[in-house]
């Protein structure tokens, strides 16, 4: 006599889960809406003066997938953060990791990047690679999981890969992002699928606010992703960040162009961003400076150079 009820309680609970992500903040009461101005994705001077206050992720915010996942996320992403920056103390690094570590490390890699001229996008694309298994076995320099998922999905079933992997991000990328709804991409900017449901719409960007720095953004985030999805798992993507609402669209079946690219490497410096006197929008994997971009001139307490980790060690 039980059973129906059982039934009943677990349909529920599956259809909480589907909208689990409803619950992460109200809805999104933005502002700008819409296409990305070219205004408001290279005059610094607009970071956040349209940001939407109803989508700031808080301490007691999880992602569609729970708090427990994001947790186990956020550790493994660290870790190989630090593993692809060369970092020797990732192996006895001790106790959960915080998000404040993962921009702490962030931040210390792009300012090796300026210091020492190491590859920042190759250090972030790295990152991303290290998290799949490099199985089944596949050619030199791939990782096994991508270059099969490209032969076996991507190309065979482009809509699909598409439409799969903006569900994915949309579950598991909150923690890293904030608050993030799944919408429907514009036709005529199509290269794969039908648009419906193709678009994560980052509602209010967390890892942008956190990093304060349109460097950060385009040479840690938005470009190694592109390449990362477009080039190892064979997915087109654009991601197109708004800085004076703190928005970021990443538009799933749309292939990423140089135009776009630019136009956010070549944005002012914003008010108070950390990297004084540096040409920080030098892209150092193949993307050229525009001519209008200007060095960083003012403060904040992210990315001091010399700051490195602050998670205990032994």
């Amino acid at each position: 006599p039980c059973c129906p009820m059982r039934r009943i309680r677990f349909t529920t609970l599956l259809l909480l889960a589907g909208h689990a992500g409803s619950f992460v903040a109200p809805p999104c009461r933005s502002i700008h809406r819409g296409t990305v101005s070219q205004r408001a994705m290279q005059d610094g001077s607009l970071f956040g003066t349209a940001a939407d206050p109803w989508a700031v992720w808080n301490e007691t915010s999880s992602g569609p997938l729970g708090a427990w996942l994001d947790q186990v996320f956020m550790d493994r992403f660290l870790l190989a953060l630090l593993r692809n920056a060369g970092d020797g103390t990732s192996e006895r690094l001790q106790g959960p990791a915080s998000y404040e570590d993962i921009m702490a490390t962030v931040a210390d890699i792009h300012d090796r990047g300026l210091r020492d001229g190491i590859d920042v996008s190759a250090v972030s694309r790295g990152t991303l690679q290290s998290l799949f298994p490099d199985w089944p076995p596949s050619p030199r320099d791939t990782v096994g999981l991508l270059w099969w998922f490209e032969r076996l999905f991507a190309r065979p079933f482009p809509v699909f890969s598409a439409k799969l992997n903006a569900q994915v991000t949309w579950a598991a990328a909150a923690w890293l992002m904030g608050p993030c709804d799944l919408e429907d991409v514009a036709t005529g900017e199509l290269a794969v699928g039908d648009g419906k449901k193709q678009r994560v719409k980052v509602r209010r960007c967390r890892y942008l606010e956190e990093a304060g720095c349109a460097s950060i953004c385009a040479q840690t985030c938005k470009i190694p992703t592109q390449k990362f999805f477009n080039t190892d798992m064979g997915v087109p993507l654009r991601i197109t960040p708004d800085f004076a609402t703190l928005e970021c669209n990443f538009e799933f079946g749309v292939p990423s162009n140089e135009a776009n690219d630019t136009a956010v490497l070549d944005t002012s410096c914003f008010p108070m961003c950390s990297r004084k006197n540096h040409q920080q929008h030098r892209d150092k994997s193949s993307f050229s400076m525009g001519k209008d971009a200007r060095p960083c001139d003012a403060t904040s307490a992210l990315g001091r150079t010399g700051q490195g980790h602050t998670r205990k060690r032994t």
